[in-house]
């Protein structure tokens, strides 16, 4: 009977651990994530400082990490199944993603049935795809700091906006409607973008914010007031929304197009935000509220 009990104690000491997943920041740069949880493994990319990715188990003094959205990896191509010109559907069950076009590769993860990939390269019978969920490695612990703070939405957000740009317009769209399906409180989150997100991007953050407004008229308001800023580039992607929530009969205008082209200026911003304002107090009354708040 003692050794039975000794064995499961031993048992239980040497299983690596598995805990619900949860958020960690990078601590340095260029750090190594490994196939195996032991320096001697082979890198399969690297995470910057300051990164944050979410941990899902450990093992010794090693967390295995879900790897973000911006690792890619190779997928046989007669697994797959094309869904449009840069998405493609796993058509086989528990298909293995490798980190590079050979069997002999890594196993980087496992994609279930339907899943969907972005498509990023082709290498003969292999495509390579970005396989967030899909694919984990192993980060040393010393490396990763778990924080209080909530950035489990910031994040998701982050994902999404890294796979806007290389995605065709259907995509864009699933991509958006992700976004959508969290609601208001991502408003906040995307706005932190338009001041610095790539034109196509910013372009995504302009479609979205004008979905939400549509859902919620009183929305109107808040993004007629975020009109008033020094960023002539901020007031051309909110002049853009506003004027889509704002019912009027002049002609309309492509403010962040213009501001791209270098034919916006502030008077012109000036110009369009005092027209939806006279528009607005002859149409809509009340008053918006701050997405977010209660």
């Amino acid at each position: 009977m003692k050794n039975i009990f000794l064995s499961l104690l031993l048992s239980l000491l040497w299983t690596p651990l598995v805990f619900s997943s949860s958020q960690y920041v990078v601590l340095e740069d260029k750090i190594n994530v490994r196939v195996d949880s032991t320096v001697l493994s082979d890198s399969l990319g690297q995470l910057s400082k300051d990164q944050r990715v979410e941990v899902s188990k450990e093992k010794y003094d090693w967390y295995n990490i879900i790897l973000p959205r911006s690792f890619e990896c190779y997928v046989s191509l007669e697994f797959t199944e094309e869904v449009s010109d840069t998405v493609v559907r796993i058509n086989a069950s528990k298909v293995n993603l490798r980190s590079q076009p050979s069997l002999e590769s890594n196993i980087m993860g496992v994609a279930p049935r339907d899943a969907t990939f972005l498509v990023t390269g082709k290498n003969k019978n292999w495509l390579r795809v970005r396989g967030h969920p899909y694919l984990k490695g192993w980060v040393h612990k010393k490396f990763l700091e778990q924080t209080e703070e909530d950035f489990g939405l910031p994040l998701f957000v982050a994902d999404i906006i890294s796979a806007l740009p290389d995605s065709d317009m259907t995509r864009k769209k699933a991509l958006h409607r992700e976004l959508i399906s969290k609601g208001e409180e991502v408003i906040p989150i995307l706005e932190s973008y338009v001041y610095v997100a790539d034109p196509g991007i910013a372009y995504s953050i302009i479609a979205v914010l004008t979905e939400f407004g549509q859902s919620n008229p009183s929305l109107a308001t808040y993004f007629l007031k975020k009109t008033e800023t020094f960023s002539l580039r901020a007031a051309a992607v909110y002049l853009d929304i506003a004027q889509e929530l704002i019912p009027f009969e002049g002609e309309k205008k492509a403010y962040f197009y213009l501001i791209q082209e270098g034919e916006l200026s502030f008077d012109d911003i000036e110009k369009g935000r005092e027209s939806l304002r006279q528009e607005y107090d002859e149409n809509l009354h009340g008053e918006g509220r701050n997405p977010g708040s209660e």
